[in-house]
């Protein structure tokens, strides 16, 4: 035997070792595909009553649903317009809305500002009679202190401080 000879029975062994190994695995391949549709049978037959009754519920389901998307399709078609008026309306609500609120903004924005200005002015006119009635006060304390020197002397400062007391007022 020759060498060639030898390597092409080894090669014819490998050949129909592979092919063993290969038909068993087609075979356990088999095996588990027959389980498979044996439980697919299995599930198939239990379910049978429901299957059918599925089945011959089903074209009146297909029925309603073809009814609903011709209902569905009319509506539509006949409420374009009003869904038309309503987006237009939607926008114009949308603008008002804006405008008012913008006008809200301003508004309370003119009034912050004037209350501001009132209580300024409040303050001022508190500090204005705080000095007055300080002004007033000395100058009866003065008064008082003149009419102790002379009641001539008195009579002038009394004048004097009245009239400026009467400016300050003014003011």
């Amino acid at each position: 035997m020759t060498t060639w000879e030898i390597i092409k029975y080894i090669l014819i062994y490998i050949l129909i070792g592979a092919g063993v190994y290969a038909l068993v695995n087609l075979g356990i391949l088999i095996f588990h595909l027959a389980k498979a549709i044996k439980s697919v049978r299995s599930t198939f037959d239990d379910n049978k009553d429901s299957i059918d009754h599925t089945l011959s519920v089903l074209p009146e389901v297909i029925e309603n649903v073809s009814d609903i998307t011709y209902n569905v399709g009319e509506i539509t078609e006949k409420g374009k317009p009003e869904i038309q008026d309503i987006l237009v309306n939607m926008k114009n609500v949308t603008a008002d809305v804006s405008g008012v609120t913008g006008n809200v903004k301003s508004t309370s924005d003119e009034i912050a500002t004037s209350i501001k200005k009132v209580t300024d002015a409040i303050g001022e006119v508190g500090d204005k009679t705080k000095e007055i009635a300080n002004s007033v006060s000395n100058s009866l304390q003065r008064i008082g202190f003149g009419a102790k020197k002379s009641f001539f002397e008195t009579k002038k400062d009394f004048l004097t401080r009245l009239l400026e007391s009467i400016d300050k007022l003014r003011r």
